[in-house]
């Protein structure tokens, strides 16, 4: 699994390729930190987007899936 971080373009996060932390745990980490980011990811031919606002994953969509259904879907993607 490929997870890429694409920050708006006046936010001055990071973009690149973890692969050293699971999914779960970043996104424990940004919720911790109470942060506000657009996670993408990938797996081979299929692509998920995550939503964290203010700590909160307020949004995730994967294929014709949302919400939970799409966040349990990406978390479920073996690295």
């Amino acid at each position: 699994m490929q997870t890429t971080q694409e920050p708006p373009p006046e936010d001055n996060g990071f973009f690149g390729v973890l692969s050293d932390i699971s999914l779960e745990d970043y996104i424990q980490l940004i919720c911790g930190k109470r942060a506000t980011k657009a996670i993408r990811v990938t797996q081979q031919d299929e692509k998920g987007l995550i939503f964290v606002q203010d700590g909160r994953v307020v949004y995730a969509a994967q294929g014709a899936l949302l919400g939970i259904a799409a966040l349990q879907r990406i978390l479920s993607w073996k690295k």
